[in-house]
């Protein structure tokens, strides 16, 4: 009789005979045929490989939240996230002690300068059995389960697992990945790799999160090592933000990289940066020369046209400056010099002066026409304080006299040589031919009239003093 003593061992490979290259999907039993251990695990690869392959294609490796990180004494107080690692969800949550945050103790900072920690995720896939730590999550530094691997019907295992299995590391003096040992994967420009003999395949996976910035005798910061929050995207793959079952907002990520014939999106760095809480900033960009700005003085050397008036609303100051003498024609101004439109007489209308005027040139009338006196005449009037108008007509006539006219009455002519003239054979005041003088009257060469009246007493007959007179009284 055989011996049924349940000893199993577990030396064959985790993996089975998986290969990638060989593209199987699933495995195919026939009636009667055995199981063995290897097809068993091939058939595990299969199926859980080609799913985190096609996820890798989709989804750049990444952090899907970022909390309120802090370091403070040494160590870094780590917010619960997940992370999104080579197509594997990843909770990053700690202890229950410390309300799930993951405590990262940093190394002793320097004595004296400055130095730069490197601290990043690292993701292993590894093989535990019934005597194994079975951690919660995965964290190799939180609490542990209940290990229930071992099966009391057979006094031993019957299977063992691959747990996913991740920390955070502190790299001492490091800032690069390369620096700490890893190598950029070919297929995510994100996910870094280094060898694990551990590890069923071979490697360690990992994401850098923060630079710590260490200072002797100052605290400690963090510096974002590089946008690493969770996108569609990966490889240049077309692709948006992830929604994630968030509202209102897009999710923190990463827009992919724009192309020569695709706005993908804008990396930053290019005037784009992310904050701690997701936040996408838009940082300051300078705009070509050719491109006119709202806040500075901009020279246009071309001209412009404008199809809505434009409106200059500055309060004070001048509004335009005009460098050209060249007329602009159409121009319909209120103001011209300070002054409005109806401080300036017009031509063709009348126009009220309210302070003299010198005219340095003289004042020109236009040629009679005929003898239409009116197409060369000019009035002055004005108004006493009693409210009575006054009138006086000054008319250059045919002849080239200048006649005054007191209302519609001919006063006095005066030819071009300054005399005053007969041509209208009287000093008339329009009504009965005489004229009166109510003030002294100077002649200075000689005074010729037909009849002179001395208050009210006719002078005449009379002789030049020079002759001999004959005197009545």
């Amino acid at each position: 009789m055989a011996d049924q003593t349940y000893n199993p061992t577990w030396t064959r490979n985790p993996l089975g005979s998986y290969n990638e290259q060989e593209a199987f999907i699933a495995m195919n039993g026939g009636t009667g045929a055995y199981i063995m251990e290897d097809e068993w695990n091939e058939m595990q690869w299969i199926l859980g490989a080609q799913r985190a392959k096609a996820l890798s294609k989709l989804f750049a490796s990444g952090f899907l939240t970022k909390g309120a990180d802090s370091v403070a004494n040494g160590t870094i107080t780590l917010a619960p996230r997940d992370a999104f690692v080579n197509g594997h969800q990843v909770r990053m949550e700690g202890k229950s002690a410390n309300s799930g945050n993951v405590l990262v103790p940093l190394p002793a900072g320097p004595a004296s300068g400055t130095r730069s920690d490197l601290v990043y995720l690292t993701v292993s896939f590894v093989t535990v059995n019934y005597q194994s730590t079975i951690y919660k999550w995965g964290y190799q530094g939180g609490d542990a389960l209940t290990n229930d691997l071992y099966d009391n019907r057979v006094g031993n295992e019957t299977q063992r697992r691959v747990q996913k299995q991740w920390n955070i590391v502190v790299a001492q003096g490091q800032s690069t990945m390369a620096g700490a040992g890893f190598t950029v994967t070919t297929y995510d420009s994100r996910l870094y790799t280094a060898t694990n003999n551990a590890a069923v395949d071979g490697l360690t996976y990992a994401i850098p999160l923060y630079i710590a910035n260490r200072t002797a005798g100052s605290p400690d910061t963090l510096t974002d090592y590089a946008n690493y929050l969770f996108s569609f995207a990966n490889a240049g793959q077309a692709g948006g933000f992830a929604t994630l079952g968030s509202t209102g907002t897009l999710p923190p990520g990463q827009l992919p990289a724009a192309t020569s014939t695709t706005i993908g999106g804008v990396k930053p760095g290019t005037g784009l940066t992310v904050a701690g809480d997701g936040t996408l900033n838009a940082t300051q960009y300078t705009l070509p020369n050719d491109v006119a700005k709202t806040d500075v003085a901009n020279t246009w050397t071309q001209q412009q046209t404008f199809s809505v008036a434009p409106s200059f609303t500055a309060s004070s100051g001048v509004p335009f400056a005009v460098t050209s003498n060249t007329m602009v024609s159409n121009l319909n101004a209120n103001f011209l010099g300070g002054y409005s439109s109806t401080s300036y007489g017009r031509l063709g209308v009348a126009s009220t002066w309210t302070a003299a005027q010198t005219f340095g040139g003289g004042i020109a009338l236009p040629p009679p026409s005929g003898n239409n006196q009116s197409s060369n005449s000019f009035t002055f009037t004005s108004t006493s304080s009693t409210g009575t108008t006054n009138t006086v007509t000054v008319t250059l006539d045919p002849n080239g006299y200048l006649l005054w006219k007191n209302g519609g009455s001919s006063k006095f002519l005066i030819g071009a040589n300054g005399t005053v003239q007969t041509a209208y054979n009287s000093l008339d005041n329009g009504t009965n031919g005489d004229a009166a003088f109510n003030h002294d009257v100077t002649v200075g060469n000689k005074l010729t009239a037909q009849s002179l009246v001395v208050g009210g007493v006719p002078v005449t007959p009379y002789n030049p003093l020079t002759s001999p007179n004959a005197w009545i009284g």
